[in-house]
């Protein structure tokens, strides 16, 4: 009998608690960048229950409003309130910033006077090109993007849905023949208490997974699990704290 071949990915929300962390720490680069193209920044971040610390090393000619820029990531999302994770306007945020190392800046600052650029740090990513998508990314991860995607506004488009920031996807396809298949889908997100686990997984069965599925022109006779532990009220911050470049390998 031949043996299944089966890929999964996983995908997150930008409710997310360690996305909401990349958030900032990017948002933050990017402000450098707009006022001075030379900016090298190392920020780390963390959040936890109604608190964010923004934490590295920045090497610029301007001095962001780091404070202003986690809020308006917070609002962005949709974090007005405590009770869903963390309240952005009434949150504590603590910066502890100061200027790159001497020593670890070497390598980067002597390469302004050559061809080649040095680094400061180093990463491993994974990731293959592929022709079954348009982007030339794999199947099982572009649907996970795809899946919280369309939740996250589906959310922003009705306030009043139920479903909260932080969500995640799973994906799982079959490619043990010619024509791959989805063998499993796996969905949760953080909803209110006003809303039966029922209604919760209907609501996201037919707004989400199936028209994303369709949307692909793949099957419809997948396993699906919609927050398969039940309730999911307490998320974002205030369930799970949040760190930066633990999602690498979702946007790879």
């Amino acid at each position: 009998m031949k043996p299944k071949i089966l890929f999964t990915s996983e995908a997150v929300s930008e409710g997310h608690p360690d996305k909401i962390c990349d958030q900032i720490a990017d948002a933050i680069l990017d402000e450098c960048l707009a006022h001075d193209q030379n900016s090298r920044t190392a920020v780390e971040v963390l959040v936890t229950n109604q608190k964010v610390i923004i934490a590295g090393e920045v090497t610029s000619s301007y001095t962001p409003d780091y404070k202003k820029i986690a809020r308006n990531i917070l609002n962005r999302i949709g974090y007005h309130d405590a009770k869903n994770g963390i309240d952005a306007d009434t949150c504590d945020i603590e910066v502890l910033v100061k200027t790159q190392s001497q020593d670890i800046a070497l390598g980067v600052n002597s390469s302004y006077d050559t061809a080649s650029l040095g680094a400061g740090d180093q990463g491993i990513m994974f990731g293959y090109a592929s022709i079954e998508t348009e982007n030339l990314m794999p199947l099982p991860i572009v649907m996970a993007h795809k899946l919280v995607r369309v939740a996250t506004n589906y959310r922003h488009e009705h306030p009043s849905c139920h479903l909260c920031p932080d969500m995640k996807s799973q994906v799982t396809v079959d490619y043990s023949s010619d024509n791959s298949r989805i063998d499993t889908v796996v969905f949760s997100s953080q909803h209110d208490e006003n809303i039966s686990i029922e209604d919760l997984r209907e609501l996201i069965t037919k707004e989400i997974i199936m028209p994303v599925a369709e949307s692909f022109g793949m099957n419809k006779d997948f396993k699906v699990f919609i927050n398969p532990t039940g309730r999911f009220v307490i998320g974002g911050p205030a369930g799970d704290t949040g760190v930066t470049g633990r999602k690498i390998i979702v946007d790879t």
